[in-house]
Formats: C-alpha cells, sequence, structure tokens
C-alpha cells in the first residue's frame, strides 16, 4: 500500500485565498495561477509504485540491494531511503536517493532492520510498505530440483469423496523453463468448485531441514518457475504454496495467483525472508498454546520442503482439466 499527500497550491492562489479572507470579499477572485476548477480533466494523478523493494536475505558481509520501480506523469521523481528497527522509528539514510539502495556489507546487527522508500513528484509523494533484511552468519543452505525425476518426489493427494475429481502428475524431458519440468493436471468434473477439487502435496525426499543438527531458521526464501499449460476455463488462477512438514503437521506460504488465460508462459514467483509466522497449518492437528507452529528454533523436529499447487477456478459449469507447470522450485534456509 502506498500513501499518497497533495503538495500545497501555488503561492499565487494562496496570496488570493488570503487576500478574500482578510477582507471579507464574497465573491471567488481568480488569482491567474493554482489547479484549473473545473471544466477539464482532474489534476495528474501522483506517482504510482509498480513494484515495491522485496525482503533480502545475505550472508554477513554481503551486500542487500532494495529497489523499486514507479512512473509518473509529474516529472521528476524523487527518492529517499528510510531506515527502522523493531525499536526505533524511520529515519533518513543520507544520500540514499535513487531508484535501487544497497547497504554493503550487512553485519549481524542489520538482521531484522526495515528499508522503504518515499516517492515523490511535483504532485504528491508516498511511502512503500518496508522490506525486511534477514542476515545470517553462515551461507544460505539450498534444496533446489529443475528436473524433478519422478523418484525424488513423494505426493499425497485428498479427492473430495465422489465427486468425480482427479488428479495426475508427470514428469517431461522438455518444454520447461528451460528443459524438465513437472506436470499437473487437475480434472474438475461439473458442479465441483476448485476450491472442492484434488489437493496434492509435493514433497522431495531428500529436502529435510533439521534445526537440532543444523541449527535454528532464521528465514527461508522460496522461488518457483510456474505455468498454465491447458485449461478450457477463460480465468484459471493458479496459486502456489510453499510446503513444510514438521512433527505430523502440514504448514503453507501462499504466493500471488496467476490469472491470466491459458496458455501462460514461465513465470517465476516467490517471497523472500519467510518467518515461521508467515505460515499457516494446512493438515494436522491444531498448535496448542505452549507448542511453536512451526518451530524454527533448535528445538524444533525435522522439516520436511515441498509444494502445493492448487487450481482455484470457483463453480465449475463444464467440466474441465487443467494442466499447470512448476520448474526449478529452490528452497534456501537462512541460519541464525
Amino acid at each position: 500500500m502506498v500513501r499518497f499527500t497533495e503538495q500545497p497550491v501555488g503561492w499565487k492562489r494562496t496570496l488570493a485565498l488570503v487576500a478574500i479572507n482578510v477582507l471579507g470579499v464574497v465573491a471567488i477572485i481568480a488569482s491567474g495561477g493554482g489547479e484549473p476548477t473545473g471544466g477539464g480533466p482532474g489534476p495528474p494523478p501522483p506517482p504510482a509504485i509498480n513494484n515495491a523493494p522485496e525482503n533480502a536475505s545475505v550472508q554477513a558481509g554481503d551486500a542487500a540491494v532494495f529497489s523499486v520501480t514507479a512512473t509518473t506523469t509529474n516529472e521528476p521523481l524523487r527518492y529517499q531511503w528510510q531506515r527502522a528497527t523493531a525499536t526505533s522509528r524511520f529515519v533518513d539514510i543520507r544520500g540514499a536517493t535513487d531508484a535501487t539502495y544497497t547497504l554493503n556489507g550487512a553485519q549481524p546487527g542489520d538482521d531484522g532492520a526495515l528499508f522503504r522508500v518515499a516517492v515523490s513528484d511535483t504532485k504528491g509523494s508516498g511511502f512503500t510498505e518496508p522490506a525486511r533484511l534477514a542476515v545470517s552468519p553462515l551461507p544460505g543452505l539450498i534444496f533446489a530440483d529443475g528436473d524433478f525425476q519422478p523418484d525424488d518426489w513423494e505426493t499425497t493427494v485428498f479427492v473430495q469423496p465422489s465427486s468425480g475429481a482427479a488428479f495426475a502428475v508427470d514428469q517431461f524431458a522438455t518444454g520447461g523453463n528451460p528443459d524438465a519440468f513437472r506436470k499437473m493436471t487437475h480434472t474438475l468434473p461439473l458442479g465441483v468448485a476448485g476450491a472442492g477439487g484434488p489437493v496434492a502435496y509435493h514433497v522431495r525426499k531428500t529436502a529435510i531441514y533439521d534445526p537440532a543438527a543444523q541449527g535454528a531458521i532464521n528465514v527461508i526464501d522460496y522461488q518457483e518457475d510456474r505455468s498454465i499449460l491447458v485449461s478450457p476455463l477463460r480465468s484459471n488462477p493458479i496459486v502456489s504454496h510453499l510446503l513444510l512438514e514438521q512433527d505430523g503437521r502440514r504448514y503453507l506460504a501462499s504466493f500471488p495467483s496467476q490469472p491470466l488465460s491459458p496458455p501462460t508462459p514461465w513465470t517465476t514467483v516467490g517471497r523472500n525472508g519467510l518467518q515461521a509466522t508467515d505460515f499457516v497449518i494446512a493438515d494436522g492437528p491444531p498448535c496448542s498454546a505452549n507448542e511453536t507452529c512451526p518451530d524454527f528454533s533448535a528445538r524444533g523436529k525435522p522439516i520436511r520442503l515441498g509444494y502445493r499447487r492448487d487450481a482455484t477456478t470457483g463453480l465449475v459449469v463444464t467440466a474441465a482439466t487443467i494442466e499447470s507447470g512448476i520448474d526449478n522450485w529452490k528452497v534456501t534456509v537462512w541460519r541464525r
């Protein structure tokens, strides 16, 4: 969200309004300046934020980069980056007045710092939502797959009883981004809502992180490439989730949907800096008052990593077979 405030009116109009107030003139006096009062298009809008800065995760000593893209009809665009912590308010960063801000040599003391940027033009200004910096003393531990050999993955499918819905998964050697990829097929019969269709959890068998042996987790970065291959529906939002399995529970972190008409090209999606609070329980017993769910601490049990892909189509008025692809699945675990 971006909040904008209008700049003060021109000096000529201000002087005219002051004169009216002092002299008590009950009339509209032209100031010769300021904004038009009507009969034409409204004032140009303030700057629009196209891409806000994203969370960043780095190893201590590396550079952290934050950037923003904005457009305006009221040149010039101006930028002012600000920084805050959990215990301090936002303050300007001296000299940080470009669309990109780089913090060189990030240190453990920078972990958890927040960064935002004020973007302004001649008509208004506003702040972006803050991005969070995570700094780890160790390199990120990466789990990735770009080939999706069937024996490397374990898939658990839940289908609404007697719905007629079905799910299938296949590996293709070509057609991905750029080569092999994993194809998922959701079959939704007449009258079945997308949320009531098949749900499939995919876990990479060798992608296991053990906090007790490998260290407490600070944050997790996730990235995948996805595409819609076949769908008879005009609009087909595909929703991606990072999946964690720990101590009999499944947890999900969601990502933006893809409401595009098929076929769609390969698109990279994901989120950086995921904390334990960014995950919700999707399956398993509820979290009790004396538990941490999920548990990223050094006391936490082993975590299995994977993904879930949903075809959320709303009520299906005709039978639909939806095919989507995933490629370049990647999870980076940053330790404390």
